[in-house]
């Protein structure tokens, strides 16, 4: 039997799961290569050495504070928790900034479940009835503040202790738990979504099949209760379709992330109209339809980068954009004629829609480049689309036309221009939000210490 040339599974395990880098493998002719192949399982090796003697060093810490814990005060127990979380993070972002990223990963994951750990034997005392009445008052800040970190960083394992800790509270919600005036379950739900992007923008399969069976438990609680059709509808059904796109996205299937973008717009256009603002709040007819034609605003450039985006690669996003943002005009018209007399301002939310619309078609022609003072289109490359590391052979059609759709040069540099934008306030704000929830969890650690009732 010969021996694949393809990476072993142990390369292939740190990619996926950690994140590091696996070193290639090095043709036989090459002494250059297999000598950097050499160095780098050294380092690994050496790594590895430092991580045991650093768990064993925390085991047998860890095994003292177990032994002392009934017996200490509550401050010395929270000092404590604190300070090892402090270490643990502290020297996985030097061991990070080392480019030490096997060494990095274990820290962070040390401090993740010296959080996680800490709360649980924090409210440890009391009877069983106590203990999980706090238990379910305190996991989901600890969930959240867990999650903010492990999307905040590039370490895939800290999404495991955060869907963890996500599914732990979940089992003891009843409903009633709320964070910032917020419902968990949806705070949980808005989680899925946001860990499925950062599944795709860095292509984790691991990571992306965690989130998809915490979001069907998350669908299983929110089907359980009841759900009017109402604006927290509309927008949970939003974020299903983020979720659905870049779940798909990630695994490749143009059809499913064409799916979940035309859910995702269909649940923005519903809340462009203003019923399903002043329905639930009894809100003034001025409010609402403020409210509404923000949304219409959202809806019209999303559904002009839907159109243009379509175009451009998927004739069956390019149609289902067109459709759905024509039959939204016609609804809208009809909606603002038939309410005309008893509100004056019913033809808001189509107006700024058109206007948006409008706008960012004028933007896109000045944008051409036989337009005066533009620049040439850029055929960019960089992301490619769903389904394109398939045989052509079992294309259907929107991977056919999404990979007919790499040969072709965007059609317009102002939403190219948005997502670099974006991205750079995403890279500069990556390690801030770090930072921020780390201290988060140090102050939630002392405030569930001193008291009974959670950081939010």
């Amino acid at each position: 039997m010969k021996r694949s040339t393809s990476p072993d599974d142990g390369d292939r395990f740190i990619r996926d799961c950690f994140g590091a880098v696996a070193p290639s493998s090095p043709s036989p002719s090459s002494s250059a290569t297999s000598d950097s192949r050499f160095e780098e399982r050294r380092r690994w090796a050496t790594t590895t050495l430092a991580i045991l003697g650093i768990a064993a060093v925390a085991g047998a810490i860890f095994a003292i504070a177990a032994a002392r814990w009934s017996t200490c005060p509550l401050f010395v127990r929270a000092a404590f928790l604190v300070a090892v979380l402090a270490i643990a993070h502290c020297g996985g972002t030097f061991a990070d900034r080392r480019d030490e990223p096997l060494l990095a990963h274990f820290l962070y994951c040390l401090g993740a479940a010296t959080f996680l750990v800490g709360v649980w034997a924090l409210f440890g005392d009391g009877d069983a009835s106590r203990r999980r009445e706090l238990w379910a008052n305190a996991l989901p800040s600890t969930a959240l503040l867990l999650f903010a970190t492990a999307q905040s960083s590039r370490s895939r394992s800290l999404h495991f202790f955060a869907t963890a800790a996500l599914v732990a509270a979940l089992a003891l919600d009843d409903g009633s738990s709320r964070v910032f005036a917020l419902r968990f379950v949806d705070g949980a739900f808005l989680c899925c979504a946001l860990g499925e992007y950062w599944a795709w923008r860095r292509s984790s399969l691991s990571v992306a099949t965690v989130y998809f069976g915490v979001c069907a438990w998350t669908l299983v609680a929110l089907c359980s209760a009841s759900l009017a059709f109402d604006l927290r509808a509309l927008l949970l059904l939003g974020v299903f379709g983020l979720f659905l796109r870049w779940f798909s996205a990630t695994f490749r299937s143009a059809f499913g992330a064409t799916l979940g973008v035309f859910i995702a717009l269909c649940s923005l256009g519903l809340a462009a109209f203003p019923y399903f603002w002043s329905a639930p709040n009894d809100a003034s007819p001025f409010a609402a339809t403020f409210e509404a034609s923000v949304a219409a605003a959202l809806f019209g450039f999303f559904s002009t980068r839907l159109i243009f985006d379509g175009a451009r690669q998927n004739v069956v996003q390019f149609a289902l954009a067109i459709a759905v943002f024509a039959c939204w005009l016609v609804a809208q018209c009809v909606v603002a004629a038939i309410d005309f007399s008893t509100d004056r301002w019913t033809p808001a939310p189509p107006t700024v829609a058109a206007l948006a619309f409008a706008t960012l078609l004028f933007k896109i022609q000045r944008s051409r480049p036989d337009a005066p003072f533009s620049s040439p289109p850029t055929r960019s490359a960089a992301v490619a689309p769903d389904a394109l590391n398939d045989d052509q052979e079992f294309d259907d059609l929107f991977d056919a036309e999404a990979r007919a759709g790499t040969q072709t040069p965007r059609l317009s540099s102002v939403f190219e221009s948005f997502d670099a934008a974006w991205e750079r306030v995403e890279r500069r704000c990556r390690f801030p939000v770090y930072v921020a929830s780390v201290l988060a969890q140090a102050v939630a650690l002392v405030d569930f210490a001193r008291s009974d009732w959670t950081l939010f």
